[in-house]
Formats: C-alpha cells, sequence, structure tokens
C-alpha cells in the first residue's frame, strides 16, 4: 500500500512537472511569438520611416539642384544682358596718347590766358575807378 501510495505521488509529481513544462514551453513560445510580431512591426515601422525619409531626402537634393540650376541661369543671363550693355569700342594701344593733353586740360589752359594773374596783398589789388558822383569832389 505504501508503495502505491509512493508510486502515485510520483506519477502525481510527475504529471505536475509535465504541465508545468508544458506551460512553460507555451510560455517560451508565446514569448517569442510575441517578439516576433514585435520585432516585424518594428521593421514595417521602421521600413515606412526609412522610405519616408529617402523620399524627404529625394525632395531636398531636387530643390538644392533645382536652386543651383536657377543661379547658374541667373548667371548667365546676367552676363547676356552686361554683354549687349557693353560699348563695342575698338581704340588701337598708342603709348604716346597718354602724354598728349585732353581737350579739357586745353580749354583750361585758354580760360587763363584772358585771366589776370592772383594777386597777393593789398598793393597788388587793383584799385577801383572813382564812380562819377565822387568825380567832381
Amino acid at each position: 500500500l505504501e508503495d502505491e501510495n509512493i508510486l502515485s505521488s510520483k506519477k502525481d509529481k510527475l504529471q505536475g512537472f509535465k504541465e508545468k513544462q508544458k506551460q512553460r514551453q507555451e510560455a517560451e513560445a508565446a514569448a517569442a511569438h510575441d517578439e516576433e510580431m514585435r520585432k516585424k512591426s518594428q521593421n514595417s515601422v521602421s521600413q515606412t520611416s526609412l522610405l519616408r525619409l529617402h523620399q524627404k531626402n529625394m525632395e531636398l537634393v531636387e530643390r538644392k539642384q533645382q536652386r543651383v540650376q536657377d543661379q547658374i541661369v541667373a548667371e548667365f543671363e546676367k552676363q547676356q544682358k552686361l554683354e549687349k550693355l557693353k560699348p563695342k569700342i575698338n581704340v588701337k594701344s598708342d603709348p604716346s596718347r597718354l602724354l598728349q593733353k585732353t581737350k579739357g586740360q586745353i580749354n583750361r589752359e585758354k580760360d587763363r590766358s584772358c585771366c589776370v594773374n592772383p594777386v597777393v596783398g593789398s598793393r597788388g589789388m587793383p584799385s577801383r575807378a572813382v564812380p562819377a558822383w565822387r568825380k567832381g569832389l
């Protein structure tokens, strides 16, 4: 009888152990499944965020390229306008003309010839003629 009791208690313990082991395996499987689902959801979130970031980067690159293109076009148009406004002058290189007097200098010299030299001091100042009403006094 005692052997049967020991045997039945051992069987009960063995069944309890097997149930605990089964529950542990089920819990591990559920945890692994949850972890896998979490990783999948993270991957999908990371994939969508990566796609969004990649798209945003591409938009920024396109904007920068467009800005650079616009600057190049603006600079080209500016150069064309300046070329149109620039007068077309063909002058020979003549070093002797640098020493010649300009028309302005020649005109100033003509004007000086008719003028009196500057006077320094009161003696050299020309006196005015006596007015007509004082002549007889």
